[in-house]
């Protein structure tokens, strides 16, 4: 569709079934992945902080649990299970408005049950987080590693999932989980500087 080609297609029946759809994609997507990452650091975090061992752990939790959810869902909606990333498909002129506001509205729904889950499960890490800052990372530093990890990692989704050369969406899931991964293990500097 052209720029606001789309909007005509409002008009249809598809276009909503199939927003549900992808809508219900990007749900799933983002519960199972916020599951699957707040149990993996729950259960490796101590009261002191977590340790370069735990971080490795939880890093490729997370990067394995990404890919998963991106090699199961990313035909469906695109894979983006996190706001960040529909910001960035939106600005990037790869989704609509329509679309992006779905998604955000679903992600944080998802988000919101995966850690109801692991509550659920009797897990009480949800109400006491270890997510601080070091002793000599001021907020600024640690919004400014935040920011550039970010781009590093929505980049790396829109060029390896969202640009129509990427060749197979398999090494784009590998991909994406590894590039989260190493953004992990390169923000743990921002908890133990």
């Amino acid at each position: 569709m052209g720029t606001f080609g789309w909007i005509s297609a409002l008009k249809t029946k598809k276009f909503w079934v199939n927003l549900v759809h992808r809508s219900l994609a990007e749900f799933y997507g983002t519960c199972g992945f916020v599951f699957i990452s707040v149990l993996s650091t729950s259960s490796h975090t101590g009261t002191d902080g977590p340790s370069p061992s735990s971080v490795v752990t939880v890093a490729l939790s997370h990067g394995l649990g990404l890919m998963g959810m991106v090699a199961a869902f990313g035909h469906v909606s695109g894979g983006h299970f996190n706001p960040a990333v529909t910001l960035g498909a939106f600005i990037s002129g790869r989704i609509n408005w329509l679309t992006a506001l779905c998604y955000v509205l679903v992600q944080i729904a998802g988000g919101i049950c995966g850690c109801l889950i692991v509550l659920v499960l009797g897990n009480s890490y949800i109400t006491t987080s270890i997510h601080t800052l070091g002793p000599n990372v001021s907020p600024g530093q640690g919004i400014l590693v935040e920011m550039m990890l970010t781009a590093f990692f929505v980049t790396t989704i829109i060029n390896c999932a969202m640009d129509k050369k990427s060749t197979s969406k398999w090494i784009a899931a590998l991909c994406i989980g590894l590039a989260l991964t190493a953004a992990i293990l390169a923000g743990y500097w921002v908890i133990v500087t």
